[in-house]
């Protein structure tokens, strides 16, 4: 499964999410099985794009969770489907 998600820092957090919080969202992605495949940072209403995939919803869930749960990011993401399957 492929998803993208969007993603804005926290007001207050952006220092700690271009400091060390890219790598700790590295981690948590290795640690749930999940394949980054692009990440880029943004100007605009978002701060981060990322296309990223996972095995499973559960996975993906999983990962998204964790990702809360550092409180560095707040997350719009959304499954994607390859176009010519559409």
């Amino acid at each position: 499964m492929q998803f993208v998600t969007l993603a804005k820092a926290v007001p207050g957090r952006a220092k700690d999410l271009f400091g060390s919080g890219l790598s700790q969202l590295n981690s948590l992605a290795s640690q749930h099985g999940i394949q980054i495949k692009a990440a880029v940072i943004t100007y605009g209403q978002y701060d981060l794009v990322a296309v990223w995939s996972a095995p499973d919803q559960a996975t993906a869930n999983r990962f998204l969770r964790a990702v809360a749960e550092t409180g560095l990011l707040v997350t719009d993401t959304m499954l994607a489907v390859p176009a010519e399957s559409f």
